[in-house]
């Protein structure tokens, strides 16, 4: 990735377990180095801040081979699906951040069941989210009622580098949130999986261009998303 010194590190929070994670980086997390820090918040747009060429060099070279060897220890699913609740559903931030997450997921499952056809109700489906508890009590029973799904949907612990790996862990399909973290999942995947269909919904954040979607979302399907209730 050309220009490092004018890249800029974000979640200064996250700096221990980047670090521990993807351990190449540690040489790019120094003020010394000359580094701008950006305040909480900054967002970084697609096409503007950085080029599709110079996040894909960044994945090959800091990413991608820890993801590809920590992630042998978890078994693939057909279908991952990230969910992101507690904090953007907060009054603070509903309005900035919200929409109707199960509505998003079922448009995505339509678009995989016109694809899969009699194959649809025998895939398998892993969940991670930062509410485990809505997902297992809400959300699974919603999805084995209206669609029948012949196996059990896996709701995996929240755990910050597992849920990342038991994401990417995925050979058919990839439900992406409006969530930073769980675009990382979906760039790597473009790389090292191509044949794996990322969705990610067509609204990022009211708080950047007033809610479009700033990923690079090259070869991912945008999906709408309804925002009734949270405006």
């Amino acid at each position: 990735m050309m220009g490092y010194e004018e890249s800029y590190v974000l979640r200064t929070g996250y700096f221990q377990f980047a670090q521990t994670f993807f351990p190449k980086t540690a040489a790019l997390f120094s003020k010394a180095n000359g580094i701008e820090l950006e305040d909480f918040g900054y967002f970084q747009e697609a096409g503007v801040d950085y080029s599709s060429e110079e996040l894909d060099s960044f994945c090959r070279e800091y990413l991608i081979e820890p993801v590809v060897a920590a992630s042998a220890q978890f078994e693939e699913k057909n279908v991952t699906i990230a969910i992101r609740r507690t904090d953007f559903l907060n009054e603070r931030n509903r309005k900035n951040y919200g929409y109707n997450a199960q509505l998003y997921i079922g448009s995505c499952l339509e678009k995989i069941a016109a694809i899969e056809g009699d194959n649809f109700q025998h895939l398998t489906i892993r969940v991670t989210s930062d509410d485990v508890v809505w997902c297992r009590e809400e959300l699974v029973p919603f999805l084995h009622s209206q669609y029948h799904f012949e196996n059990p949907i896996i709701v995996e612990e929240q755990d910050i580098q597992d849920n990342f790996l038991q994401l990417y862990s995925c050979n058919k399909y990839f439900i992406c949130p409006n969530s930073t973290y769980c675009y990382w999942v979906g760039y790597i995947l473009r790389l090292t999986k191509p044949f794996v269909k990322v969705f990610v919904p067509d609204f990022n954040t009211l708080l950047e261009q007033n809610g479009k979607q700033i990923a690079d979302t090259r070869e991912w399907e945008v999906v709408s998303v309804d925002r009734t209730g949270f405006e």
